[in-house]
């Protein structure tokens, strides 16, 4: 689900974009490690680090992780 407004995103979810990558993110980078994303050669686990990828390009924290 796309949401294209701050506003949108917090009468959809309840909580501001920041709150929601900050949390999304931390569940998504154990599920990574649990998953051995980097002996794995499983497609899904692959695909997920790409999609986490992508979705940490574009914050200003990135260079901290």
């Amino acid at each position: 689900m796309a949401v294209a407004s701050m506003d949108e995103c917090e009468s959809v979810f309840g909580e501001s974009k920041e709150v929601l990558h900050a949390r999304y993110s931390t569940f998504t980078r154990q599920a990574l490690v649990n998953a051995a994303f980097m002996r794995t050669s499983d497609i899904s686990v692959l695909v997920a680090f790409v999609l986490y990828i992508i979705s940490i390009s574009g914050h200003s924290d990135f260079e901290s992780r």
